[in-house]
């Protein structure tokens, strides 16, 4: 590096007549190497660099002598400005001693060492954790050794297994909570099979919808069962009520206007759930289609499955 500063020079101001008679100079030392290496790996940012400077004293010949100084000083800060405190970074590198932890920022030793002088250990996998296989596999490995490592692994894997907890705890609340007023107001189990049945048929339709459109359970959409149960059981309820007070000779439920506004109101949640299908969020769109493909199932399901199942009246 040849001689060593104490410390590197700050900027230094130059007068006008300096500057231009420097970018002058360059721009001539410019055009002499594409002169002189027309073929140069270099002509291509040469040429560009050319065309700027002649722009740049151009517009300083018709500025003002404050403006043309404002210019100068304004393109010497931007290509130079940072050069001091990169080179002094750069002495101190130079005077580097002895690492101690006494010597360590204290930020970067508390992160490394306890209180209670405990190191930290980190562990770096070998395969891919953007496979959840290998995710497993590596957490499963280091608590097998650590029982309290912890990390962005370790808190993936607990995280997805909550999402997935809590998952199953709304399903079976909805489905015991659903069933247990069915019960309480039909006072008939074979009403409340009835009633559960389409959203039974829902819920494995839909499941089998995200493998037939490429659109997988995940964190974001894994709540959509519940919702559903939740959104379709009054359009059972509503069906089989009126299946209860139709005459014997009159079983076309589809024909009366308890059927039409199932279908419609049925309609109108699902285009207002669509409209998430739309969002840039992946998640909430996952979520928004398969509750949309849910309730157009669920349609299906409680209008025609329903009253077929229930054709022999029930008293």
């Amino acid at each position: 590096m040849g001689f060593r500063f104490a410390t590197f020079p700050p900027l230094q101001q130059d007068n006008i007549d300096n500057h231009l008679t420097a970018l002058t100079h360059f721009k001539n030392h410019i055009e002499q190497h594409l002169q002189d290496l027309p073929n140069s790996e270099l002509t291509g940012n040469l040429l560009r660099l050319r065309h700027a400077l002649e722009s740049l004293l151009l517009q300083l010949q018709s500025k003002s002598l404050s403006e043309q100084e404002s210019m100068l000083n304004r393109l010497q800060n931007n290509l130079l400005g940072t050069l001091p405190d990169t080179m002094n970074l750069l002495l101190q590198a130079f005077d580097a001693d002895i690492v101690t932890l006494n010597s360590l920022p204290k930020d970067l030793s508390e992160r490394w060492l306890s209180k209670d002088g405990i190191y930290r250990i980190q562990v770096f996998p070998s395969k891919n954790l953007g496979d959840h296989e290998n995710l497993k596999q590596f957490v499963a490995e280091v608590r097998g050794i650590a029982p309290n490592a912890t990390d962005l692994p370790v808190i993936y894997i607990e995280s997805g297994n909550a999402v997935v907890k809590a998952f199953q705890q709304a399903l079976i609340g909805a489905l015991v909570a659903i069933t247990f007023v069915l019960l309480l107001v039909n006072r008939s189990i074979k009403d409340t099979f009835l009633m559960l049945l389409p959203l039974l048929m829902t819920a494995v339709l839909t499941a089998a919808s995200t493998v037939v459109m490429d659109n997988p359970f995940n964190f974001a959409n894994i709540i959509v069962i519940p919702l559903l149960f939740g959104l379709g059981v009054d359009s059972g309820i509503y069906i089989m009520n009126r299946l209860r007070s139709m005459p014997d000779e009159q079983r076309s439920v589809l024909q009366t206007s308890t059927a039409r506004g199932v279908i419609f109101s049925s309609l109108t949640t699902l285009c207002s759930l669509f409209s998430m299908a739309f969002t840039p969020h992946l998640g909430l769109a996952s979520m928004g289609l398969l509750l949309s493909i849910g309730l157009l199932l669920i349609i299906v399901c409680t209008t025609l499955v329903l009253p077929a199942c229930a054709y022999k009246r029930v008293v």
